[in-house]
């Protein structure tokens, strides 16, 4: 995040961010981060965990047709899992996208979409491994869990 936005002296929008597992250390460093968890359920364990300032109930459609909050950066973490149309980052009051998601979604959905449909109106600048894939054993030898990594976009709008 430092490193894209050049520094902290900078407001992110968190949509989806469920119990603030990034929210926390983003604003720890000096990020005005406004969260949004539509989830009940989430959203009082955030506020719970981080308080009320800063912190909607807004979905990520909601954002984009409100536009109530512009932001120097939109943090979209895991998130596209529960959008059901790509385009609706068109509409959100900011020109960076920040975002994370599976190797694998990024290369079926994500990538062919800023390339395609979304490339009139985004370009991507950046792309990074942040999480590697791999295997974590519960019982050595009898049964393991794949973590499918992630991989973080850097997208500007045009």
């Amino acid at each position: 995040m430092r490193e894209t936005l050049g520094g902290t002296d900078f407001t992110v929008v968190e949509p989806g961010a469920c119990e603030g597992a990034l929210t926390a250390p983003l604003r720890a460093s000096g990020l005005t981060v406004t969260a949004t968890e539509p989830h009940d359920e989430f959203r009082r364990r955030l506020s719970g965990r981080l308080g009320t300032t800063g912190l909607t109930a807004d979905t990520l459609e909601e954002l984009a047709s409100k536009r109530h909050f512009p932001a120097d950066a939109y943090l979209l973490a895991e998130i596209f899992y529960y959008i059901d149309d790509i385009s609706v980052v068109d509409g959100l009051p900011t020109d960076l996208l920040l975002i994370t998601s599976s190797p694998e979604f990024i290369e079926s959905s994500l990538l062919p979409w800023f390339s395609g449909p979304g490339k009139g109106k985004w370009r991507l600048t950046g792309r990074r491994t942040l999480v590697p894939p791999r295997m974590d054993f519960l019982v050595e030898g009898v049964a393991y869990q794949r973590k499918r990594g992630s991989v973080g976009l850097v997208c500007r709008r045009n």
